[in-house]
């Protein structure tokens, strides 16, 4: 489960645990993972002579990749945070592919194909949109939470050049002529709970 789905169920979220689980599932975490993309990015950035780019969203890295000039930015392969949680709970979870099955929510269509381009060879996982599970599974849709639980920020302490933008409007007019360490890029507006799968 997400953290925006965690976000938006904030004070039902026992509730909706306890639901899925009379479903037939087991909601699963995997802690420590942030910090570790963190530290990738960290490690990046330090080692950079041009501005990183965030690959954390996806849509904003199409967006990037489609109107900048490569040679003067450094696009990491450094994969979303869900896509590393993802990674860990397969590892850890799915001991035999016949019997065990972990399913990853996303906060958007575009991290769910992201997931299933990476996994594509992988048998039992699989990518679903909030909103596909809600309604596969006949849960009430909570109402979008107004803050972001991954909010702009994530790169505060690394480095203090930090270009920070969301919002499909700024991306058009943020990629200047100022240099920066890092340019922190989410395409939704205020973050992953305004994305189209919650």
């Amino acid at each position: 489960m997400n953290p925006v789905v965690e976000k938006m169920y904030k004070k039902d979220l026992d509730e909706l645990k306890n639901n899925l689980r009379k479903k037939g599932f087991q909601v699963v975490s995997a802690d420590g993972q942030l910090e570790q993309v963190k530290n990738k990015f960290r490690n990046e950035i330090m080692n950079s002579k041009n501005t990183v780019l965030d690959t954390r969203c996806p849509v904003a890295v199409d967006y990037a990749i489609k109107n900048i000039d490569k040679d003067k930015y450094n696009i990491p392969k450094i994969e979303p945070i869900l896509i590393h949680t993802a990674r860990y709970l397969y590892e850890f979870y799915i001991k035999d592919i016949k019997k065990d099955k972990l399913i990853i929510t996303t906060p958007c269509t575009a991290l769910k194909k992201l997931g299933e381009d990476i996994f594509k060879n992988k048998s039992s996982i699989e990518f679903y949109t909030w909103l596909e599970v809600c309604n596969k599974l006949n849960i009430e849709i909570a109402s979008k939470c107004d803050l972001s639980p991954i909010p702009l920020g994530f790169f505060r302490d690394i480095s203090e050049n930090v270009l920070e933008i969301s919002g499909e409007n700024k991306f058009n007019e943020s990629f200047l002529k100022e240099e920066y360490d890092v340019i922190e890029m989410l395409y939704c507006l205020g973050g992953c709970n305004n994305g189209d799968g919650v």
